[in-house]
């Protein structure tokens, strides 16, 4: 049961990975429509991958619990050593491709920021913001 859930778990984030990376070019290439088509799904991945981290860690801690006198190279098989050694390789992966991530959309929210700051100039009044609009067009009839 635990190497099941242990492959289900790196299988989940492999796809968070996967569509992460996607993000990415998509935001490298200014395709944000298809940006937000795949929120949903990696949300609802996200939400597995807790779930099914849950489990993992209580059935590790049952197995440790009901053999207390054994290591953990003996309480678990080698396969399942191997899939908690990949588990934490993709986490550390998907960690960076996290922190990527961050940056770019960090980058992109700062110049969207400056723009719209150039476009419509903020003031401080006290505690409330003005937005100060000059007319940039002068239209006569």
């Amino acid at each position: 049961m635990l190497s099941v859930l242990l492959k289900q778990g790196i299988e989940t984030i492999l796809m968070i990975v996967s569509i992460t990376q996607e993000e990415i070019n998509q935001i490298q290439h200014a395709h944000s429509k298809a940006l937000f088509s795949h929120t949903e799904k990696k949300n609802n991945l996200i939400s597995a991958f807790y779930t099914k981290r849950i489990i993992i860690s209580d059935l590790a801690a049952k197995i440790k619990k009901d053999n207390p006198e054994l290591g953990d190279d003996d309480c678990f098989s080698k396969e399942e050593i191997s899939l908690f050694d990949e588990l934490e390789k993709n986490l550390i992966e998907l960690k960076k491709i996290n922190r990527t991530y961050k940056r770019i959309v960090s980058g992109v929210g700062e110049f969207y920021l400056s723009m719209l700051e150039k476009l419509l100039p903020n003031q401080m009044n006290g505690y409330s913001n003005t937005t100060s609009l000059q007319n940039t067009f002068n239209i006569s009839i």
